[in-house]
């Protein structure tokens, strides 16, 4: 959802007015998830979607007429039974598209966006509350960050938002969009990265994957065939340098997951002391339990603590027979997922969406 806010502003900035359409509730099967949108421009191409075909159609047709109107909507689809046979649809859900007007000339709410556009591109939790008015042009907005919240138009945090507040400033963000009371609460922030320390087999199959379910990626070996960027075209980056300090070189935060594939026990070893080291949220190795073994007693002879060495998910990946490079990558990005849900709260068992 983060993406439609720069698309939004391309156009207000522009002078242009938009409609944007929200899926801001779903009740079993339906074309997009919670959250999913899309822009509607003045000259009548569309950005994004919120699940294509009739129901698409109708959303669109209803965010011609606010072009006029100005007054936000709250558009209801049944897609079962005779509700669906009307919209030509039978994915067997309730969806309700939630359809507002943006006018350009309102410079605080531009303001307002624009902040919004800069926090979701920041590698840190952060929140949009939207409330679903409806006798107004737009819904009223709060952005929870860290440091304070910001709302559009200006007024109070509603106490329904509180556990949001507390999650945030503790640091812990959301895997994706849910309901809080009346307000649709939605993740921003940029995706977290995956850093990736050796670029061979493993590596080449681990980088599509992880991007594909939205890791950001960065690639880095010591040896320049093995770190190209052609090798890598999903990554972000691709970094070709000497193990020895790279973790310390490439800065990796709190929400960072780190993959250590090298070549070899020494490379494994070396940039595993510095992974302890770092506040990421995620440390992985290649190797058999033998290895972990022996590159533990080595590190606990260095200084580090059992504590430090307990943070290390090694022999790396979920437990799914693996044997091939392509099988590895798919139980190691498997992992980061679960590790990723966990991290925010929604992971082992966790039924629905809660603050």
């Amino acid at each position: 959802m983060a993406q439609i806010y720069g698309c939004l502003l391309a156009e207000l900035q522009a002078g242009r007015p938009a409609v944007t359409a929200t899926i801001v509730r779903r009740q079993g099967s339906a074309p997009r998830n919670l959250g999913s949108w899309l822009v509607l421009r003045q000259d009548g191409s569309l950005a994004g979607s919120v699940g294509g075909g009739l129901l698409e159609a109708e959303v669109v047709t209803a965010g011609r007429e606010l072009f006029q109107q100005g007054r936000a909507r709250l558009l209801n689809f049944d897609l079962k039974g005779e509700g669906a046979e009307a919209i030509g649809m039978i994915c067997g859900g309730l969806v309700d598209v939630y359809i507002e007007y943006f006018d350009p000339s309102d410079k605080s709410l531009v303001g307002f966006l624009s902040r919004l556009d800069q926090a979701a591109g920041q590698a840190r939790p952060a929140a949009l509350a939207l409330a679903l008015d409806q006798d107004r042009p737009l819904g009223r907005r709060h952005l929870i960050r860290p440091e304070g919240v910001d709302s559009w138009p200006e007024g109070p945090l509603p106490s329904a938002l509180e556990g949001v507040r507390r999650r945030i400033e503790a640091g812990q963000g959301f895997l994706r969009p849910g309901l809080v009371d009346d307000w649709l609460v939605a993740p921003l922030g940029a995706a977290p990265t995956v850093y990736i320390f050796g670029g061979g087999h493993v590596s080449a199959q681990i980088a599509p994957l992880a991007a594909l379910v939205d890791f950001k990626v960065v690639v880095t070996d010591d040896r320049p065939e093995f770190a190209a960027p052609e090798r890598f075209p999903s990554a972000e980056e691709v970094v070709c340098r000497p193990f020895e300090g790279v973790v310390e070189a490439l800065k990796p935060g709190k929400q960072a997951y780190l993959v250590i594939v090298t070549r070899g026990h020494r490379h494994d070893g070396l940039v595993l002391a510095q992974a302890l080291r770092s506040p990421a949220a995620y440390v992985g190795m290649i190797g058999s339990r033998r290895k972990l073994k022996a590159i533990s007693e080595a590190l606990l002879a260095q200084g580090f603590s059992q504590e430090d060495l307990d943070r290390v998910h090694s022999p790396i990946g979920l437990n799914i027979g693996a044997e091939t490079p392509e099988e590895i990558a798919v139980s190691i990005v498997a992992e980061l997922i679960q590790a990723r849900a966990e991290l925010a709260g929604e992971g082992k068992g966790k039924k629905e969406w809660e603050v």
